[in-house]
């Protein structure tokens, strides 16, 4: 299947699946990266968006199973998750879902541009990054690509928006696949006339094997993103002799 069919193909997905999740939407929830409009600010806002029961502002961490594909001879990991979701302005809003608060819709025929930019994580700087799944987890820097690309999906007339890109796992030396395991990709999403939301780190996992090892991913990744209390703590105290030197 070439990539021109695999647009066909999700694009009729897309359009069949309002009307199938008003119908079995207790059964068949899924979970997107949600993206909004602020009401106020200047920062494209992303959080979590498992439809139709709960949008948020705060889920950063998000997962999707990769699936092997050949496009010319060369053989590379894809997959369509996590989608894109906001549910616009009108209540109640796409797929039974309403914004979380804080947010509003897209611009009607905008869509968000999904951004992949170098980070620092436990002190390596990537795009992508790799484990084996084995032993403690330990990222690092990916030598393989993620290819992204956009299906041209916009924001309908209420600001309502849900699409889902291809991310492609890809060797630039060679047409083997590349090695399996767990690639994490950290992305952003951008809305015109808006800054970059903070990233969304999207855990892409090739096979049930490494099923076990994404909950160590996810919680290692929570907890690069959250302080540890006793962080917290030096933190308050540190501003608390700070306070105390200013006040002498």
């Amino acid at each position: 299947m070439n990539r021109s069919t695999q647009f066909a193909t999700l694009l009729l997905a897309l359009c069949a699946l309002p009307v199938a999740a008003f119908g079995q939407e207790e059964e068949h929830g899924h979970f997107d990266i949600f993206v909004g409009r602020p009401e106020s600010g200047d920062k494209t806002l992303i959080g979590g968006a498992e439809v139709p029961d709960e949008l948020n502002l705060t889920t950063r961490v998000f997962e999707a199973d990769l699936e092997t594909d050949a496009i010319a001879g060369n053989n590379f990991y894809t997959t369509t998750e996590p989608g894109m979701f906001n549910a616009g302005n009108s209540l109640p809003g796409l797929l039974g879902a309403s914004n979380p608060t804080g947010a509003v819709g897209l611009v009607a025929g905008e869509a968000p541009s999904v951004l992949n930019t170098p980070v620092v994580l436990a002190g390596a700087t990537s795009d992508l990054f790799y484990w084996d799944g084995t032993g403690d987890v330990a990222f690092v820097d990916s030598p393989a690509n993620l290819v992204i690309t956009q299906t041209g999906g916009v924001a309908g007339s209420d600001g309502s928006f849900h699409d889902h890109s291809f991310l492609d796992i890809d060797d630039p030396v060679s047409t083997a696949l590349p090695s399996g395991g767990i690639y994490l990709a950290p992305l952003s999403l951008q809305l015109e006339g808006l800054a970059p939301s903070e990233t969304a780190w999207v855990l892409l996992v090739t096979g049930e094997e490494f099923e076990g090892a994404v909950e160590a991913a996810e919680e290692y990744i929570s907890g690069q993103l959250v302080p540890e209390p006793s962080s917290i703590a030096l933190v308050l105290l540190a501003v608390a002799g700070g306070a105390a030197v200013l006040r002498r």
